[in-house]
């Protein structure tokens, strides 16, 4: 009976949903501080796009553990 394997890998990334819906910004006389806002936004692309790093790489693990 061959071993069975399991692939783990697990990513750095620790951006959850309930962080965004979460994440509060500083008031200002006319609304948010858009310094603040542009901050985060760029936080959440830069985990968005390591996200979708790490799903590539797992597809790639997928189809070659599959082959």
């Amino acid at each position: 009976m061959p071993e069975e394997r399991r692939l783990t890998i697990t990513s750095s990334s620790h951006l959850t949903p309930d962080d965004v819906a979460r994440h509060t910004f500083a008031s200002v006389r006319r609304g948010f501080d858009p310094a603040e806002v542009r901050d985060y936004l760029e936080s959440l692309a830069h985990g968005l796009r390591a996200l979708t790093e790490r799903e590539q790489e797992l597809l790639a693990a997928l189809a070659e553990a599959e082959e």
